[in-house]
């Protein structure tokens, strides 16, 4: 075996179907923890991940991702840098520290599931590599929070906030109760690898490391942009999964499989990203002039007009305060901005006004 080229013996290793002779396929595959939705055992051997790997690829991947972790942590820690960060930057990562640890760690379950209940040898071979992969980010974003806490005790949150009964947290264990840790293995795939991960947690962890970068924050930035290399893997389990059930005739009961966890996991992101957005996202970046009102512009236009000069000094005052106003922190008016879009998306469109003719009045 050492001496063959992967190719030569992965399909063999990692695909190891057969029909039961010893035990009924009932008893083996329980429907409560692996539902079949009626699609027969040989349909489900034409599982395949897009993303091939083998036990040794993974050792030795995630090894040196957790050194590359590990040493910048060490590094940053003997530095000031956490304390010169802003502090809406902060508060986002605090959010996140207090929503995401404890759960990845609760996703090593639904895992698990799949990894003795799926329906195909190699999805349970991939399934595998998750379990290690959601205890790695659940042990990570742990730790690396615990050592921030003799800087902020907030970071202590970490651990704490899904083991609380504050109303989000209590919405959280819901969801992710519903989606892995009391699912069937089919289910999991679609609703956490598919819906959840690739529609969400993707493109926030992809998202919140760009920023941790912008804004100086290296530590947070290699641990996520770290962690979503693992996510973005085993996040695939869900597209072959979807294909076995439409392919069977089971697309409706797909559809609401996705449909039920991403309009749920919306809300939440919804909490989560959108207070970030909200509150905590200064109004100016460094370094970007805000553009001046068509009110200032015209005032500052037209020196020769009566009171252009008052105009003028008006004009300057009020973009002294709106440049004042966004070196501390975003307007207490941008509060509920994200509500207000939604709303104004879902509303009914108004009616265009027609300019008066002479001749309608009266």
């Amino acid at each position: 075996m050492p001496k063959l080229q992967r190719h030569d013996y992965y399909d063999t290793a990692r695909d190891m179907n057969w029909p039961f002779t010893y035990v009924p396929e009932e008893e083996a595959f329980p429907e409560a923890l692996s539902k079949s939705f009626g699609i027969a055992s040989e349909k489900w051997w034409g599982w395949d991940e897009p993303y091939k790997l083998t036990y040794r690829e993974y050792v030795h991947n995630q090894a040196g991702k957790d050194a590359g972790i590990y040493s910048i942590r060490s590094t940053i820690a003997r530095s000031n840098m956490y304390d010169k960060l802003d502090e809406g930057w902060k508060s986002a990562v605090k959010a996140h520290y207090g929503a995401i640890p404890v759960p990845e760690y609760l996703a090593s379950i639904g895992e698990a599931r799949m990894a003795r209940f799926g329906r195909a040898a190699a999805w349970r071979n991939m399934a595998s590599f998750g379990t290690l992969d959601e205890c790695r980010h659940g042990q990570a974003q742990i730790y690396f929070p615990y050592c921030l806490t003799d800087k902020d005790p907030q970071m202590d949150w970490a651990h704490k906030t899904v083991h609380t009964n504050e109303w989000a947290a209590i919405a959280a264990r819901s969801l992710f109760d519903d989606m892995f840790t009391a699912n069937d293995a089919v289910s999991t795939a679609i609703q956490l690898t598919f819906t959840f991960e690739t529609g969400f947690t993707n493109l926030q962890f992809l998202g919140m490391s760009a920023d941790a970068l912008h804004v100086g924050d290296i530590e947070f930035g290699a641990l996520i942009s770290s962690i979503q290399t693992d996510e973005a893997r085993h996040s695939q389990q869900g597209e072959p999964t979807l294909k076995i059930m439409v392919e069977n005739g089971r697309a409706k009961e797909a559809q609401k499989l996705v449909d039920q966890m991403f309009w749920r996991s919306w809300r939440i992101f919804g909490l989560l990203t959108g207070f970030s957005m909200d509150y905590y996202t200064p109004l100016e970046q460094g370094g970007i002039e805000r553009r001046p009102s068509a009110r200032s512009r015209r005032a500052l236009a037209a020196p020769g007009r009566k009171g252009g000069a008052r105009h003028r000094r008006g004009a300057v005052a009020r973009a002294g305060r709106r440049q004042r106003r966004g070196d501390r922190g975003p307007h207490p008016r941008r509060a509920g901005r994200f509500h207000r879009v939604l709303r104004s998306l879902s509303a009914e469109p108004a009616a265009p006004r027609r300019r008066s003719h002479p001749e309608d009045r009266p």
